[in-house]
């Protein structure tokens, strides 16, 4: 009982230190397509301030001022992303164009307000031909176990 209560605690404590927990989402796509990640925010001009960052660095790859709805658009060291971001002054959604695997990876949207809070994205893209290529040979092999 007393691990339970002290562990409870604790729980309450992390959760006033660190905000809001962040809520995850898992996000798929093939190489060559385009990606949205929704914000979800529907009153954007009571937004102070979010920012869009990318991988284990928190490298800051965007930036929208809710209320005068300017955007800055940033590059990582590597250059991966061009010009294939674009972010919605409306809706703070971040559009990946023409991603490619390099690009996989969490993305954190960090929403600034009267609260702060986060939103994680674990985005995967897949390389078509590679994938299309591990299930023709999956089912090759399928094929000739089941000749034997």
């Amino acid at each position: 009982m007393k691990n339970t209560v002290l562990f409870s605690v604790i729980l309450v404590f992390l959760d006033g230190v660190f905000g809001e927990a962040a809520e995850r989402k898992e996000v798929s796509a093939l190489e060559g397509d385009s990606v949205t990640l929704h914000a979800n925010v529907t009153e954007i001009h009571k937004i102070d301030l979010m920012m869009w960052m990318y991988g284990s660095q928190g490298a800051i790859i965007a930036k929208l001022n809710g209320k005068s709805q300017l955007i800055s658009l940033y590059d990582v060291d590597d250059g991966r992303f061009g010009d294939r971001l674009q972010l919605d002054s409306q809706t703070g959604s971040l559009s990946i164009t023409d991603i490619r695997t390099k690009l996989s990876g969490d993305y954190q949207l960090k929403i600034i307000s009267s609260e702060t809070s986060y939103r994680t994205f674990s985005l995967t893209v897949h390389d078509w031909i590679s994938d299309h290529h591990k299930q023709q040979k999956h089912r090759y092999r399928s094929l000739s176990a089941a000749d034997h």
